[in-house]
């Protein structure tokens, strides 16, 4: 699915457990294939926000650019990510024309929400070190993240000035 997406995106849910080795992985991956991570509420500190693909956080409390990067992506990569309705709030418009690889080691969170194309039930850090391994031939997404980076700049908050 990631070889024939244009637009991927990864999720970082509660589920990436803070785990420091998990977080190096994801950020890694991302770092090296230019794919954005946003993250949920509870998937704060996952990538760090001074990572080029580090987008921030999306849902009702999210940042603009998290959320139409989010909207647009044809692919999303769940990482331990529930989709609360604070996330997502209409799964039956979320997922129009979209492929989601959901990963999580509960078994009860995937396809709760709505039906994942691919689910895979393991924990965070397997997937991510399996997933590091496959991921030779896979394309680069410089021209997404350069997208989503001018939105980013685009709705920049400045909470620096008086105005």
């Amino acid at each position: 699915m990631l070889k024939k997406s244009k637009n991927p995106i990864i999720v970082a849910g509660g589920g990436m457990g803070k785990s420091v080795k998990a977080c190096k992985l994801l950020k890694e991956i991302a770092e090296k294939h230019n794919i954005p991570v946003v993250h949920s509420l509870m998937g704060i500190g996952s990538i760090p926000t001074d990572s080029k693909c580090s987008i921030g956080m999306i849902g009702m409390h999210g940042l603009p650019a998290s959320n139409i990067a989010f909207a647009k992506a044809d692919l999303i990569i769940s990482l331990g990510c529930r989709f609360s309705d604070r996330v997502v709030a209409r799964c039956d418009l979320f997922k129009k024309d979209k492929k989601v690889i959901q990963v999580d080691i509960d078994s009860a969170e995937l396809s709760k929400s709505f039906k994942a194309d691919l689910e895979i039930q393991s924990g965070i850090e397997n997937f991510l070190k399996a997933f590091k391994n496959k991921t030779s031939d896979i394309p680069d997404f410089s021209q997404w993240l350069n997208v989503i980076t001018k939105n980013k700049e685009k709705f920049k908050k400045d909470y620096t000035s008086d105005t």
